[in-house]
């Protein structure tokens, strides 16, 4: 072990390292190439080994420490499956036989890509060692809702950004010309709909952030001590002007969201966050022990708020998603992804079991592609997470799928449960999770791994404080932040 003053040295290092690794995803629009891919993983797990050593594991996260490592390891176990000739070409896919009347060099296997899919477990293992990592990184309540506030605060500047390449050079993608979609807002991603994703869960961290701030701010003693000419207390002061900030952010990223025009995007994003407004309104008491000068609230009252907070949210909404509406009733089901989709099931279907290989839907469905569907592009992933997943993974994909989501669901309940004080973190990860679930139904966010390492960022220390333990000794546990201004106030 290291001692104190190397200790937070080396973490610092660690902390730049990560925020590199994050940046280098985002920045080459979506780290969608394999040699982005193949750094952030060396660098990522090169330094999982290091935090063991010197910090070790932490207490309250071991489980999904465990979690994630078996998620690797049966991954990596049932690829190595797939991709191993079996005795008697057992459970060989059948196109190697049709291949072998043309050449006699074939070895069959499970996998259509056998030779693709270890290069593409890399876009699988990089979100999940960001995971890990985070989780070794920020391992108390106070780091991890700085990490939050850092995500938070720097999509929402992402935002801003994007927002203004969009209004002034319309054709340009960071330092390269648009490849696609000119008419919308898409930030580092080639894709509007992985846009869309990434800014409807930013709206979810500046929301939750937002609301734990301005709920703090007591506007009656402000405006009271402003008629009287008082002085307003430092800590209301600076309450005041987060909650301005963080809600100008929170619209600005609003706005970033509807100019992607993606439908599905800004459908699942409305959904989420009107789930977490309705439970940080109904939520009621944030500690076990109120304060003095915190009114109670009644059951009625909650429910006033959370009427009144979906019908702003909805009204917000509803004021700057013109295009996005006018989109959706121009098109309409007249998609070619619906067109493509009995394919995909088909496709689906008859790799339900052992799956394709992982780095082989752009060799699979091809044959089940539907001729009248047109050749408008080339589809290389499936509009839909859950599909591709089966094709590829077969059987294997459901079930890691279904164990991970009650698993976290798990978490983020026992967490509204137990965590009083930070009983949003709950609500703030169901919310999240629920977004990306919804969307990746209609669309492949999940697939873009830029993305996959921002979710996996943002749920590591959403995880981390939903497993730790309320102050014991009657002590009110407040967020870091929240308790420093009611001290200061």
């Amino acid at each position: 072990m290291f001692a104190p003053a190397p200790r937070e040295t080396f973490r610092r290092i660690v902390v730049y390292t990560y925020w590199f690794v994050l940046s280098l995803c985002l920045l080459n629009y979506g780290a969608n190439d394999p040699v982005t891919v193949a750094l952030g993983a060396v660098c990522v797990f090169a330094l999982l080994p290091l935090l063991i050593v010197a910090f070790g594991l932490p207490q309250k996260t071991r489980v999904p420490v465990a979690v994630g490592v078996c998620l690797l390891a049966t991954t990596i176990s049932w690829i190595f499956l797939q991709t191993t000739p079996l005795p008697g070409n057992w459970l060989a896919d059948p196109a190697w036989a049709e291949l072998k009347q043309f050449t006699t060099d074939v070895r069959p296997v499970i996998s259509l890509t056998p030779q693709d899919d270890m290069a593409s477990y890399l876009k699988l293992a990089l979100p999940v060692g960001v995971f890990l990592t985070s989780l070794l990184l920020f391992r108390s309540d106070q780091h991890a809702e700085l990490a939050l506030k850092t995500y938070a605060i720097a999509g929402g500047v992402v935002a801003i950004w994007a927002i203004f390449q969009f209004t002034f050079f319309p054709k340009k993608l960071l330092f390269i010309d648009k490849p696609a979609y000119v008419d919308s807002v898409t930030a580092f991603f080639i894709n509007r709909n992985t846009a869309a994703t990434f800014f409807g869960l930013i709206c979810l961290l500046l929301f939750a952030r937002l609301w734990t701030i301005a709920k703090s701010v007591k506007l009656g003693d402000i405006f009271l001590a402003m008629e009287y000419g008082h002085k307003v207390s430092r800590g209301q002061r600076k309450l005041l002007v987060q909650s301005v900030a963080y809600g100008s952010l929170f619209l600005i990223t609003v706005l970033a969201l509807v100019l992607t025009k993606s439908r599905a995007g800004v459908t699942a994003s409305v959904v989420s966050l009107l789930v977490l407004a309705v439970f940080l309104a109904l939520a009621g008491s944030t500690s076990s022990k109120r304060r003095s000068d915190v009114p109670r609230r009644s059951l009625a009252f909650r429910v006033f708020v959370a009427v009144s907070v979906v019908g702003g949210i909805s009204i917000l909404f509803a004021a700057v998603s013109g295009r996005v509406l006018l989109r959706a009733a121009t098109k309409g089901l007249e998609d070619t992804r619906y067109c493509l989709m009995p394919g995909l099931l088909a496709d689906a279907r008859d790799h339900m079991l052992m799956g394709s290989g992982l780095a082989s839907f752009q060799e699979s469905f091809p044959a089940y592609r539907d001729a009248r569907c047109g050749l408008v592009a080339l589809v290389d992933k499936a509009h839909n997470f859950y599909i591709e997943g089966i094709i590829t993974l077969g059987i294997l994909f459901p079930v890691l799928l279904v164990s991970i989501v009650i698993y976290l669901v798990t978490v983020f309940f026992r967490c509204i449960k137990v965590r009083r004080s930070y009983r949003y973190i709950g609500g703030l990860g169901l919310s999240a999770l629920l977004l990306v679930l919804i969307h990746s139904v209609f669309d492949f966010s999940l697939q873009i791994p830029g993305f996959a390492i921002v979710f996996a960022a943002v749920l590591a220390p959403l995880v981390t404080i939903a497993c730790g333990r309320n102050k014991v000794g009657g002590s009110t546990e407040l967020p870091s932040g929240i308790a420093e201004q009611h001290v200061r106030a």
